[in-house]
């Protein structure tokens, strides 16, 4: 059975490799993905916190894109995620939410356009609470992706992401300026309706 099975996945992923071109212009994304393990350092000023995390940071993304040209593709970025962190040697649960417009590019890898190549570039607005801190920034965050189509009009989307935010908050009624550094990777797929 396993290799009927084996069989039946290498032709279907033959037969998705010869689909052809896949973005166009004009085309829009609709995206959905997870977040998964992420480490993050933030730094806060003028508190003795010093906030790292490196574990399972589970969460949902969402793309809301559009490729202007078959290269260029723009839309909108939302994420909420779970956090487990540890402040000052204590373990703290929270939540944190993102959203913020992207630009990214597509460069298609083979030549049915099957496989392609995306770096992107997004500025966002973070909001972050985790007991007793919280906190609102600008985040500057870079990724890069692999689309992969499995159909004509559906991608599974592969990448990691590389991220700044620095912004004000608060711990106990004490106010602070945060800087802080993310990276982990990303999973999802895209309909290009």
């Amino acid at each position: 059975m396993g290799k009927v099975a084996t069989l039946l996945l290498v032709s279907l992923l033959v037969a998705t490799g010869q689909a052809g071109a896949q973005i166009e212009a004009g085309d829009f994304r609709i995206g959905a993905g997870i977040l998964g393990f992420t480490y993050s350092d933030a730094d806060f000023e003028n508190v003795d916190v010093d906030q790292k995390r490196f574990g399972i940071s589970p969460g949902g993304l969402v793309r809301f894109g559009y490729a202007a040209t078959e290269m260029v593709e723009a839309g909108i970025d939302f994420n909420v995620s779970y956090e487990d962190v540890e402040i000052e040697g204590s373990d703290a649960d929270g939540w944190e939410i993102g959203v913020g417009p992207y630009v990214g590019l597509n460069f298609p890898v083979n030549a049915a356009s099957t496989v392609v190549l995306g770096p992107s570039l997004s500025l966002r607005y973070v909001h972050s609470e985790v007991d007793p801190a919280e906190f609102d920034a600008f985040q500057l965050l870079v990724a890069g992706e692999v689309k992969w189509f499995v159909a004509q009009s559906a991608s599974v989307d592969a990448g990691v992401f590389f991220a700044y935010s620095t912004g004000d908050g608060d711990v106990s009624g004490t106010d602070f300026d945060v800087d802080e550094f993310s990276v982990g990777p990303r999973i999802g797929i895209s309909i290009w309706p």
